[in-house]
């Protein structure tokens, strides 16, 4: 875009789309993006994560994790994962990578944590209802 004369961009990401612009952000110091908008973030912690798979699919996150992990350690990445939760998906398929981008315990999911990186003004809007706190 700087090629084709533009100096000035604004990102915008809703929901996960949020945390990943956050993470563009954090990452990319000198970019010609120089506003940041994030609408309703996602943020992320181990336990949450954890009861809402539970909650959704009915059944322990730490076994489809295992099966993806493993794909993934034995260069299968892309295999897919038969009758598995994901999303909000009930007993579909799923990449092992796909599950893992999603699914892996990483602190980079919480917006909050990604945010302390970010050195350039980056705007949140969140409802009434979301918190956006560490942890």
């Amino acid at each position: 875009m700087a090629k084709k004369g533009v100096q000035k961009v604004a990102l915008v990401g809703h929901s996960r789309g949020g945390n990943q612009v956050t993470r563009f952000a954090a990452e990319r110091k000198n970019s010609i993006i120089s506003e940041f908008l994030l609408i309703a973030p996602t943020t992320w912690n181990r336990q949450r994560a954890i009861a809402n798979y539970k909650k959704i699919h009915a059944s322990e996150l730490a076994e489809p994790l295992f099966r993806a992990e493993r794909l993934v350690a034995l260069d299968k990445s892309k295999e897919l994962i038969e009758n598995i939760g994901f999303l909000y998906c009930k007993n579909t398929k799923a990449s092992a990578e796909g599950f893992l981008s999603y699914y892996k315990p990483d602190e980079w999911f919480n917006s909050v944590s990604v945010i302390e990186n970010v050195l350039v003004p980056l705007l949140v809007i969140a409802g009434g209802r979301i918190v956006l706190t560490k942890g």
